[in-house]
């Protein structure tokens, strides 16, 4: 009899602990299920009236465009830039906000391998003018929208 006790309380602990790591199984499937649910949409990817972030991202490269002035070479390259990162958001290949245009160049570059040499003559102005501040010449406006163009012709 106490035999029998003691082994009915051992197989009802056993029990309760194959439900308790059952229930905590069913909730962690369902905890990821909610996170990683597709095309959930988290806090921040859009503003307060539910605007997807690629369209505001799109405003500001519209309303960016608009105010530049294209008659300095510095505007000109960045007017070039912006015009290609509009073409290419038909193509789903622009620049996103989280990348830097070195990690656009190389995520893009890695289905189109011919774009290289074109993003790489970009970014020799435009690394030159945004990041470090130098001015940009005529000639260099120049170079930086002939790879824009070539670019917008092959991605876009």
């Amino acid at each position: 009899p106490e035999d029998h006790d003691a082994r009915t309380r051992e197989l009802l602990r056993a029990a309760l602990r194959l439900g308790l790591a059952g229930a905590a199984l069913c909730l962690l499937v369902l905890v990821a299920g909610v996170v990683l649910r597709p095309g959930r949409r988290r806090r921040g990817a859009g503003d307060e009236d539910g605007v997807p972030a690629e369209d505001l991202e799109a405003d500001r490269l519209e309303a960016a465009l608009l105010a530049v002035d294209e008659s300095t070479p510095r505007g000109r390259v960045v007017a070039e830039y912006l015009r290609l990162q509009r073409a290419l958001e038909r193509t789903r290949s622009h620049r996103r906000p989280h990348q830097t245009p070195l990690e656009h160049a190389r995520a893009v570059t890695r289905r189109r391998a011919e774009a290289l040499e074109p993003f790489q003559g970009l970014h020799r102005v435009l690394y030159r003018l945004v990041y470090g501040g130098e001015p940009v010449d005529g000639e260099q406006a120049e170079a930086a929208a002939r790879s824009c163009r070539r670019l917008r012709r092959l991605l876009g």
